[in-house]
């Protein structure tokens, strides 16, 4: 997403520097040259993994990757042909990652595919929270989520020092009052001295897109 590109790139929000991010920047992020060579950190260990997954001629459905402080984490669901097991596909992608020197912990496991349906339309919203670091500000947050059934889609929390940021990707219910919980969240977030901000994913998306020069 954009939003990352410019905080974790740019140091800033919104076009705000935000200085306590300003030693971590990865300045490369916002360029093309420098995103191909910090992406290109991971494809070795995608391709590890998913060469060892099409010699078993599993199907990649959906997959979804983050790096956190170093820590690489994957999760890949696949479709595999009949007779292959769940200890064989762990199996093929772990000499895979160890043949290449990658020492990363492989688990497999089947599951029955669950449809998630709340039964009302939602609309997708960006809540960002940032200010003074303090350890319950992702569960007082999702608290009020869970309370107004508004769904947690993605997260991403930046933290450094005493200060932190936090990036809530939501689906909100056509029912619910906008200005109520817009108002909800603010009352929170003064309460504790933090700074919130809350738009439509499109309205989101389209202040904080980071040019490519």
């Amino acid at each position: 997403m954009a939003i990352f590109r410019e905080v974790l790139g740019a140091a800033s929000f919104a076009g705000v520097a935000i200085p306590f991010l300003e030693p971590y920047k990865i300045a490369l992020l916002v360029k093309a040259p420098g995103g191909m060579l910090v992406y290109g950190m991971l494809i070795a260990l995608v391709y590890a993994i998913t060469s060892a997954l099409a010699k078993e001629k599993c199907n990649i459905e959906e997959l979804s990757q983050t790096i956190l402080k170093g820590q690489f984490a994957s999760i890949v669901i696949i479709s595999a042909p009949e007779g292959v097991t769940d200890e064989q596909v762990q199996r093929v992608v772990s000499l895979s990652l160890e043949a290449r020197d990658m020492d990363l912990t492989v688990a497999a496991r089947y599951f029955e595919v669950e449809t998630f349906d709340s039964g009302e339309e939602t609309e997708p919203f960006v809540v960002t929270v940032n200010g003074s670091d303090q350890a319950e500000i992702i569960a007082m947050f999702s608290g009020i989520f869970a309370e107004q059934k508004v769904n947690i889609e993605n997260l991403k929390a930046l933290r450094t020092n005493d200060e932190c940021v936090l990036v809530f990707e939501v689906a909100l219910p056509m029912s619910i009052n906008r200005n109520a919980f817009r108002q909800m969240l603010q009352a929170k977030a003064r309460s504790v001295n933090l700074s919130i901000s809350i738009q439509h994913e499109n309205i989101f998306e389209a202040i904080h897109r980071v040019p490519i020069v």
